[in-house]
């Protein structure tokens, strides 16, 4: 093998490795999006329910309010 074959496998290694940690923070990336969309998504959903519950007690407030006069 010459230097010259040696030289270009080197570097077909050296690209395929920085393809791979490419690929692999790509990965990465994508999974830490999701997280946060699935996190935003529970967070919103509680301050939903958070709404209703508000509502909920308003109501009833009104309703005693009404029912004490």
């Amino acid at each position: 093998m010459t230097g010259r074959q040696v030289t270009g496998f080197l570097w077909l290694g050296w690209i395929v490795l920085c393809i791979l940690v490419m690929v692999c923070v790509a990965s990465d990336m994508a999974t830490v999006k999701k997280v946060k969309e699935d996190q935003t998504l529970k967070e919103q959903k509680v301050v939903r329910d958070l709404q209703q519950q508000i509502h909920q007690l308003q109501v009833q407030q009104q309703q005693i309010q009404k029912n004490g006069n």
